[in-house]
């Protein structure tokens, strides 16, 4: 699949969020370089959170027996 046509499938895709067409709609009017370095360090900014939150619920007494999966980045 071409890009232009995934691009177009997320942006017409009605299960895909808001935020995530806005997001990428933005990016298609920067600079693609710049573009895609904010969109690495974001993912990347995103994957450490939801790894710290997740490992949280896993060590938090207040969730008991909840497991939301593996640490398999190690401490930070």
């Amino acid at each position: 699949m071409k890009i232009s046509e995934r691009i177009s499938a997320i942006l017409n895709d009605p299960s895909a969020s808001y935020w995530l067409k806005d997001a990428l709609r933005s990016a298609l009017t920067r600079d693609i370089v710049d573009a895609c370095n904010d969109a690495e360090v974001l993912a990347e900014v995103l994957s450490d959170r939801c790894e710290d939150l997740t490992g949280q619920m896993r060590t938090n007494p207040l969730h008991g027996d909840v497991i939301v999966g593996a640490n398999t980045k190690g401490t930070k």
